[in-house]
């Protein structure tokens, strides 16, 4: 049972120095700067006034010097209480393609001397070269330790360079914030907008509180776009000529906000008009308007999209509220409008012996456009009726025959006028009118005159008049 034992303690150990023999064959280190032993700052505590940068497993030499800079230099930022300017430029323009040069500019100080200062301070490095055998070949890593020299007095003194930044920057911001809520009581909307987006990129720069700014400054945003408001104010009218446009009024609250940039486009109809407009000093927008189609639901649309302003802060998208109206109007007035009365059947007297029927009607325009007609339809309608002779059902139904001519001479009629036409019947009318009250059963006849032409806009006219019912056999 003791041998047994032995035999297995003896078998654990084999495979325990297998596995260390492996593991040494498989990792390697080929490469050390300086070749001495490794310094003791390196695994223990740094020496008093220093600060330690570390960089595990980098691609290559060039990589973990970059790392372990980095390191340091946000070590030595955290002990000041600010964050490094690259910290500052990467966090906006993880929001925002383009960081604003001009704030770059304005706010690049304390971190940038502290930078500049660090390599100049640096007391010691060391470097390692790994080497390791995968099933893909040998892979290299390296790791760098670097120690700079920042006593505490440099830290102390940073942090009184820091606090009067800061105190700067506030300054900054709140100009900012006073220039905006000026321009928003003055109803400049735009130049609001934009003061405060600014002082929202200001408040992004702060060493301390800078969150508390933060959210004063987006909530300054989103009440100022929430209180903008726009209404119609006037509707596009065909006549005046000069009432061809559609108006809007834009407001912060009662106050008229100017300089807003509107956008009107055509959603129903065809036409052309203003796409971009600017509000005036009484907050009105006016788009010129010129609609080539002719029907009674033209519809165009004005809004407000804050996106190109927004857009400067890519936190601020979600807080854009498209404000938009309507407007539906009609353009029926661009076509002329003839009113017919009821066609009326007449004898003409030409002699003692001698009456010739004609059609007589009359013609209204009320839509202040004229108009002329050179053709017509004749429709002779006969009206038929038979009583069964057994059951005594009535059975109605009618016929009708339709001639087409042109007018021997045109019918004009002049805007808003009146006209009375009086003309006599045509052969193929007399003979229609004959042979539809010849027919069995054929109670009554009615015609129905249909008259063709155009307005002076040139759109197609028609006119429809009908006569009264009259005997088949008078």
């Amino acid at each position: 049972m003791g041998s047994g034992k032995r035999g297995m303690k003896r078998n654990f150990l084999v495979v325990i120095c297998c596995l260390v023999v492996s593991s040494c064959a498989t990792m390697k280190m080929v490469e050390r700067w300086p070749q001495e032993e490794m310094p003791p700052w390196v695994k223990g505590a740094p020496p008093s006034g220093c600060f330690r940068g570390m960089a595990i497993n980098a691609s290559d030499e060039k990589e973990s010097w970059r790392i372990a800079l980095d390191d340091v230099k946000k070590q030595i930022c955290n002990a000041i209480g600010f964050e490094t300017r690259e910290a500052y430029e990467k966090r906006v323009m993880a929001y925002n393609d383009q960081v604003d040069k001009k704030i770059v500019a304005d706010f690049k100080c304390t971190s940038a001397a502290l930078l500049e200062d660090i390599e100049s301070s640096i007391k010691d490095t060391y470097f390692e070269k790994w080497m390791e055998r995968t099933d893909n070949g040998k892979k290299y890593f390296c790791n760098y330790y670097t120690l700079v020299h920042y006593p505490q007095e440099k830290i102390e003194e940073m942090k009184r360079k820091t606090a009067q930044e800061n105190e700067e920057r506030l300054n900054s911001l709140r100009k900012c914030i006073s220039s905006g809520e000026m321009e928003e009581m003055q109803g400049d909307f735009v130049k609001a907008l934009r003061n405060y987006i600014y002082g929202l990129k200001i408040a992004d720069t702060l060493f301390n509180n800078g969150g508390t700014h933060i959210l004063g400054c987006t909530y300054r945003i989103a009440a100022l776009i929430s209180s903008l408001h726009l209404v119609k104010f006037s509707n596009y009218s065909e006549k005046p000529n000069s009432r061809h446009r559609v108006s809007v009024r834009a407001s912060i609250g009662s106050i008229p906000a100017v300089n807003v940039p509107v956008r009107f486009e055509i959603s129903a109809g065809e036409g052309k008009l203003e796409p971009l407009v600017f509000t005036d000093r009484s907050g009105i927008a006016s788009s010129g308007v010129k609609m080539n189609s002719i029907c009674e639901d033209n519809q165009i649309r004005a809004f407000i999209d804050l996106t190109d302003i927004l857009s400067a802060d890519g936190r601020l998208c979600f807080l854009n509220e498209i404000k938009e109206v309507e407007f539906t109007f009609s353009t029926l007035s661009k076509i002329a409008n003839v009113q017919g009365g009821t066609l009326y059947v007449d004898k003409k007297k030409e002699s003692w012996f001698k009456k010739t029927p004609v059609l007589g009607y009359d013609l209204r325009e009320v839509n202040d456009l004229g108009a002329e007609f050179d053709r017509y339809d004749i429709e002779v309608k006969g009206l038929f009726e038979h009583r069964h002779w057994l059951t005594g059902r009535v059975r109605s139904w009618s016929k009708s025959d339709v001639g087409n001519f042109n007018l021997n001479e045109k019918i004009v009629i002049e805007a808003k006028g009146q006209t009375r036409v009086v003309s006599k019947w045509n052969a193929w009318l007399m003979d229609a009118f004959k042979n539809m009250s010849k027919e069995k059963h054929c109670k009554k006849i009615q015609l129905i005159l249909t008259l063709y032409g155009k307005d002076d806009n040139g759109n197609v006219c028609k006119v429809v008049m009908e006569s009264t019912p009259m005997p088949a056999n008078p």
